[in-house]
């Protein structure tokens, strides 16, 4: 396989960095500027999670995008591949990469189109929506591998020395894998591997046509182990647990700064995001390295992964700076040798992991105890469930208030549901003491659901009502 000098590899690698970091830039300025409100007025509010699509457009499309320097490097050194092809294969990694969380925006806009379901979805406390959250993550994440293998063109590994030896080494490792795909990378050969699978019985190993043409068994195994090495250290669980953390970290976030202006909570939530990066790039960092060792120690040497490392720093795949998910590979290498022959680093080490291990789940435990406790906290009695599931009613119904194909029918259907919810809270608040402010802000509701439903002087009654109620709370 050729490659391209590497002063001009160096100019790739640098454009598609810049690349890269005007796609972020050019997301966070959308988002300062009120492009999720745009995205949503363009979308009628029965297309289900097409406006979260395009919203995250910018973001795809700039990333897909930073990748045509190498486009065009490839085009120059006579490789035969259309630019049409060669982005839509730059692309399939952001689809597998997004479209969990577009499943899950669909299933909140199905959720939010029906007034019925968003009863019940706030009718079942914070813990059950917590568990609902977490089924619907592990519904993607036992359809992700076969998502991963529709996706991309791959077959079963022919029957064969190679395939045996790797089942072998599978065994020998105790790491179950159900299935070796070669990945086919078409015209632009890509040497590299991946594990998909975050359950035993998930995990599929896929190494690319490049690969197998590019190493010899010996290296194909190393990397073969590499990727075992990720499945028995658990990392694609770590990786979702530090996701889920950080979305229940944003969900805190929401409830808190609700009365904080748009910028400051675009600030906020991106350095939040930021931090989450850089973290990330930590934890893939340090993982990275614990499953060279433990390829190094399943195979009873280093040299077979360092030198499949080599291999790829040498055709210019690797790279001697690191990026955000890989360490540069001279480190690799480096971090090899020193865990065989110095003790004090592979003590080191081992405290690393341990920590970011503990520093991941507490993140994960510590964010969804403090939002069930910020939601039981904010409960007073039991007229606290009418008032929840009516807010969510009414939260929904502005939200949709913008976005074309709105019906009026259902808008009318979820103010009335809402009204039925709050008349029932003051029910649940006759006789109650110093709940003068509560039943204010009863009424402020009802005053603005009728005048929705133009009732003036039903709107005008609530209004009168809260009125008196400030009085006897100031009192």
């Amino acid at each position: 396989m050729g490659g391209a000098p590497l002063s001009l590899l160096s100019r790739v690698h640098r454009s598609q960095r810049a690349g890269s970091g005007a796609a972020i830039a050019t997301f966070a300025i959308a988002i300062f500027n009120n492009w999720l409100l745009i995205a949503e007025s363009w979308i009628p509010v029965d297309w289900y999670g097409a406006s979260e699509a395009l919203v995250l457009s910018p973001f795809i499309a700039g990333a897909v995008l930073s990748r045509i320097p190498s486009v065009i490097l490839e085009r120059r050194a006579g490789i035969d591949d259309t630019p049409g092809d060669a982005l839509r294969r730059e692309a399939r990694p952001m689809l597998v990469l997004f479209l969990p969380f577009l499943v899950l925006s669909a299933i909140d806009d199905l959720i939010a189109g029906n007034p019925g379901w968003i009863e019940s979805t706030a009718a079942v406390g914070p813990i059950a929506m917590q568990l609902q959250f977490f089924l619907l993550i592990a519904a993607i994440v036992l359809v992700s591998p076969l998502l991963v293998r529709r996706l991309y063109p791959a077959h079963p590994l022919p029957e064969g020395l190679l395939r045996q030896r790797l089942l072998a080494a599978s065994d020998a490792c105790g790491v179950h894998c159900r299935e070796i795909f070669v990945f086919r990378t078409g015209p632009r050969p890509i040497v590299n591997a991946c594990l998909t699978g975050v359950l035993p019985f998930q995990r599929q190993v896929f190494l690319t046509d490049g690969l197998l043409e590019t190493l010899d068994d010996k290296q194909v195994e190393g990397v073969f182990c590499h990727e075992l090495g990720h499945g028995r250290r658990h990392h694609l669980l770590l990786y979702l647990l530090l996701a889920l953390g950080f979305l229940e970290i944003l969900q805190l976030l929401d409830g808190a700064l609700a009365t904080f202006s748009q910028w400051w909570v675009a600030t906020l939530f991106l350095s939040v995001t930021a931090l989450f990066w850089i973290f990330f790039s930590k934890l893939s960092h340090h993982m990275e390295h614990e499953a060279d060792l433990f390829s190094a120690e399943a195979m009873g040497s280093p040299i077979p992964i360092a030198s499949a490392l080599q291999t790829l720093e040498h055709l210019g795949q690797g790279r001697q700076k690191k990026n955000w998910r890989h360490p540069p590979i001279p480190s690799r290498v480096h971090a090899l040798f020193r865990w065989r022959f110095d003790p004090v680093f592979r003590e080191s080490f081992g405290s690393k992991t341990r920590l970011l291990v503990a520093t991941t789940i507490s993140i994960t435990v510590v964010a969804s105890l403090l939002l069930s406790w910020r939601t039981f906290d904010s409960r007073e009695g039991p007229w606290d469930e009418p008032i929840a599931i009516a807010g969510a009613l009414l939260s929904q119904q502005e939200h949709s208030i913008h976005r074309p194909g709105r019906s009026a029918e259902r808008e009318e259907e979820v103010l009335r549901r809402a009204e039925g919810r709050l008349h029932e809270a003051l029910d649940l608040l006759e006789g109650a003491k110093g709940m003068a402010r509560k039943r204010e802000l009863i009424y402020r509701q009802l005053a603005l659901i009728y005048n929705h439903l133009d009732e003036p002087f039903n709107a005008a009654a609530c209004r009168w009502l809260s009125g008196i109620q400030r009085i006897r709370e100031e009192r």
